[in-house]
């Protein structure tokens, strides 16, 4: 997998800009990975579901706390 950007400075991650700029980021990362998934045979939808909500489930992972800060997401 490719080498992921780190945000420039100084975006703050309420700024709309910090969302395009991660979305950027991971793009090039996550075809790949869709794409692999795809030839192994696995079905678009399903792909695209499993990654939204393994997304979610790190998001909510307590060992993840302290990149949730700044999101207004509680657990």
């Amino acid at each position: 997998m490719a080498d992921i950007n780190i945000p420039s400075s100084p975006i703050r991650t309420n700024d709309s800009a910090y969302q395009i700029e991660c979305k950027f980021a991971l793009e090039p990362s996550l075809t790949r990975l869709f794409e692999k998934a795809r030839s192994a045979g696995w079905d678009p939808q399903h792909i695209a579901l499993a990654v939204a909500t393994l997304g979610w489930e790190l998001l909510l992972d307590p060992r993840h706390s302290m990149q949730r800060e700044g999101f207004g997401i509680e657990h």
